[in-house]
């Protein structure tokens, strides 16, 4: 039903003492609302692809802020993402290592599952597995459920984003016997082809990150 057949079933009784202007306020506000329930269809429906290298330029760089939940919100680290040249090819570096562009979006090789399914749209879901070592050598397995469940604005001090909010919920156990439940949240924008902003809880560890700035982006708040 579009907006012209919703304004001609509404009916203004012959004896209402209504006047124009009222009746032209009900026919803003219906329109308005067809607008608003089109626009989110459109998100809905929206399907976006996995960027490619070639979308990148050498030295454009993003940096990300973390911080700790548990504790007044105090900073723990301050990440980047550069894009850096490795013979014939770019790859991203985080300033002490380099790693293939194609990680950030489909996860690593060892991964048993897809990090991250695509093309991305609203409802998609999948699982996610993997086995990894912590810095003390330990090895983890972390298994996640992860559905997309919608488009959402999102503004960090880098701007304001239109993002897909991805949903990673699960479990992680270690070699150790030490075993919990992991639940991660990412808000992905396809403009800045990252993820602008992380929640992390696997209850031993709980911080947020941030994308602050970024070198391809000037802020757009």
């Amino acid at each position: 039903m579009n907006k012209d057949n919703i304004s001609r079933e509404i009916s203004i009784p012959h004896h209402t003492n209504k006047s124009i202007s009222t009746i032209h306020q009900y026919r803003v506000l219906i329109g308005g609302l067809v607008v608003a329930i089109s626009s989110t269809v459109w998100a809905q429906n929206r399907v976006v692809e996995i960027p490619k290298v070639s979308d990148f330029s050498l030295w454009e760089s993003c940096t990300y802020v973390r911080n700790d939940n548990r504790g007044g919100n105090i900073e723990i680290a301050r990440p980047i993402r550069t894009v850096v040249q490795w013979k014939d090819w770019l790859e991203f570096s985080d300033g002490k290592k380099n790693r293939s562009i194609e990680w950030d979006y489909i996860g690593r090789p060892e991964s048993n599952r897809t990090w991250r399914k695509w093309p991305l749209k609203v409802w998609a879901t999948w699982e996610y597995r993997e086995d990894w070592k912590r810095a003390d050598g330990t090895t983890v397995n972390t298994t996640q459920n992860v559905t997309v469940v919608w488009e959402e604005e999102v503004v960090t001090p880098a701007g304001k984003f239109q993002t897909f909010k991805i949903i990673y919920d699960g479990w992680y156990k270690t070699t150790n016997w030490v075993n919990g439940r992991q639940l991660d949240i990412y808000w992905y924008s396809p403009e800045a082809k990252a993820d602008v902003k992380r929640m992390h809880d696997d209850r031993s560890n709980m911080y947020t990150q941030q994308m602050v700035e970024c070198s391809k982006w000037e802020s757009r708040q």
